[in-house]
């Protein structure tokens, strides 16, 4: 697997985070996933900002809730 498609994890909460790739590359594809469960509101990512160097992203809760959220551990690729 090369380098550029390395699983790597970071912890999030619903600010936003900026996430570096670490190495530059053509066009990116990033996917991101919540792999903790340590809120009670259920969650998913959301990223912003997509550039050949990286991205940010945030827990955002289902709409209703406060939208604050705990940290989870993010992976993405």
């Amino acid at each position: 697997m090369s380098p550029a498609a390395r699983l790597r994890s970071t912890l999030v909460n619903q600010n936003f985070t900026q996430v570096s790739f670490g190495e530059t590359g053509e066009t990116p594809v990033a996917l991101s996933q919540i792999v903790t469960f340590n809120g009670s509101q259920a969650a998913t990512t959301r990223m912003r900002d997509v550039t050949s160097t990286g991205f940010e992203v945030a827990v955002q809760e289902e709409q209703g809730n406060d939208g604050r959220h705990v940290n989870e551990e993010v992976d993405w690729i």
